[in-house]
């Protein structure tokens, strides 16, 4: 069961349409109401934070060139 609502929330958090969601309502959409607990048991499941992960699949062409944007 968690197992299945850690995938759901990861796909949201990858959703450009879910950008202006915060990470913790993320999480309670999906049945996670702490935050602190939803980012743990994400981290042990899937090697990144819920921030890291939303960062990387929002932002793909940094992610996969390995180069950060460009300073302003």
């Amino acid at each position: 069961m968690i197992e299945q609502r850690l995938l759901s929330a990861r796909s949201a958090l990858a959703s450009s349409s879910a950008r202006n969601r915060s990470i913790a309502e993320i999480a309670s959409t999906w049945g996670f109401s702490n935050p602190s607990y939803f980012a743990d048991r994400f981290r042990r499941r899937f090697g990144v934070t819920p921030r890291q992960w939303r960062d990387q699949a929002l932002s793909p062409a940094e992610a996969t060139s390995g180069v950060g944007p460009i300073p302003g």
